[in-house]
């Protein structure tokens, strides 16, 4: 029986023999995940991720992918026939680890598992404004749960920035929305959670957004919509 390809006989034995070691299902179909690489792997909290198999052998006409949270029930979908031989599917991705597996013909993978984490984002902003040097007005602090700037025209607004985990890299983008933004300006990283920047407010800068990178998963934040910067003009007393 071993000498009989059809029969994958060494291979079940082998699976028999060993219960715990990760070994996947002998098939004439063979079913590689390209995506995500590798098949398990860190995701962010609320996304969507991008499964992606190449199928060789005898090609089945249905690949199927079952997912599910730890101790949710398994759901399964029929992935999307791209080519011959690639097949495609999203997996949703919430606040907890997402465990999947794909199946076609006599073939199944092994469980993998999308580690859920959160993606770096600022959870308080602490403002300090400095008025223009000919105004004499003393600089101003205020801790908020917003990015929004309003300052007189010429003031410089130093941002004291704190995130929800520790960051690589950080810089501070102006003007993001505009045909042809400038260049992002570099922020000073204080660890373990603290980041800190300066923005001139001026005619000119009417939005800014940070752009973090976490330390440990890579991932960077995705601000929706830049923070507003209000440019309060010196007019003459009215």
């Amino acid at each position: 029986l071993s000498f009989i390809p059809q029969l994958h006989l060494p291979g079940f034995l082998a699976r028999a023999a060993l219960p715990f070691a990760k070994i996947e299902r002998p098939s004439s179909v063979k079913i590689r995940i390209v995506a995500p690489s590798p098949a398990s792997t860190l995701a962010p909290y609320v996304s969507e991720m991008l499964l992606a198999v190449d199928v060789t052998g005898q090609i089945p006409e249905r690949v199927l992918v079952e997912y599910a949270e730890v101790s949710a029930t398994v759901r399964t979908v029929e992935m999307q026939r791209l080519t011959e031989s690639r097949f495609e599917a999203t997996l949703p991705v919430g606040q907890s680890d997402l465990r999947y597996r794909v199946s076609g013909g006599d073939a199944q993978t092994l469980w993998h598992t999308l580690d859920a984490r959160p993606r770096p984002a600022i959870t308080e902003f602490v403002k300090t404004i400095v008025p223009p040097a000919y105004t004499g007005l003393e600089p101003t602090t205020a801790s908020e749960d917003q990015g929004d700037i309003e300052a007189l025209d010429g003031s410089t607004v130093k941002l004291a920035l704190k995130v929800n985990q520790p960051i690589s890299l950080a810089a501070v983008a102006i003007n993001t929305e505009d045909p042809s933004p400038p260049q992002p300006t570099a922020a000073k990283i204080s660890p373990p959670d603290g980041v800190s920047a300066e923005i001139s407010v001026k005619e000119a800068n009417h939005s800014w957004i940070p752009r973090l990178t976490a330390a440990e998963t890579g991932f960077t934040n995705e601000e929706s919509t830049p923070w507003r910067i209000t440019t309060i003009p010196d007019l003459p007393p009215s």
